[in-house]
């Protein structure tokens, strides 16, 4: 019986010195999973149980956006300046062109009727006589079939004389404005352009009349 005894109470303070002996290797363990934890922080590479940040968590997306937006508005603002810049000049040189075919339609009117053996200076088109020749001429005034307004623009024409010698040829110097149209004169002019044309008549072989070719010796654009 006190052998007995005597077995549980050492099985006893062997379980309490087992018990005990785990509870330090348990604790010991636990330290040194803290330590290693803490380590590992410090080089950046802990293993938590949190779910891991993304770049999105970490607030990049706030200056990202901005940096695009930014961006954004510095190529949207300047291609819509580019594009208007492109608009305008566009715009600016077809309406040059509109002007100088209006003046351009004045000079081919004149010279349409010089291949008819008109003189537009003294004889006025057919029209017009020396005493009633206006300060210029009207599309209409040459031709009345013709219109006034061209391209949003009156052709408007003067002729003189530059050199003649009859019935030889006739030089004469032709300028056509591009006006604006209900303007005065020659006060809102778009475009100039100055035409030397010399007028000479070629006879027909076996016929008492004449052709007449009107041949430009000169162009300028003003």
């Amino acid at each position: 019986m006190v052998k007995m005894m005597k077995t549980v109470k050492n099985n006893k303070k062997n379980n309490r010195d087992r018990l005990a002996t785990q509870t330090v290797i348990a604790s010991k363990a636990k330290q040194s999973h803290h330590c290693f934890q803490g380590l590992l922080r410090h080089l950046g590479l802990a293993m938590t149980t949190k779910q891991p940040h993304n770049e999105y968590q970490r607030g990049y997306i706030l200056p990202l956006s901005l940096v695009i937006m930014a961006f954004g508005t510095l190529v949207v603002g300047s291609l819509l300046s580019y594009v208007g810049a492109n608009v305008n000049t566009r715009a600016i040189a077809r309406d040059n062109l509109n002007a100088y075919y209006a003046a351009d339609a004045g000079i081919q009117a004149v010279i349409s009727k010089l291949l008819e053996a008109e003189d537009p200076v003294s004889g006025g088109f057919g029209i017009l006589t020396e005493k009633t020749a206006p300060d210029f001429y009207n599309l209409s005034d040459i031709d009345s079939s013709l219109v006034n307004e061209i391209n949003g623009y009156e052709p408007r024409v003067t002729v003189g004389y530059v050199n003649m010698l009859l019935p030889d040829y006739v030089i004469y110097e032709i300028t056509a404005y591009a006006c604006v149209p209900g303007s005065t004169g020659f006060d809102e002019v778009r475009d100039k352009v100055i035409a030397v044309v010399r007028q000479e008549p070629s006879p027909i072989a076996g016929y008492e009349t004449f052709t007449f070719s009107a041949n430009i010796i000169s162009w300028q654009r003003r």
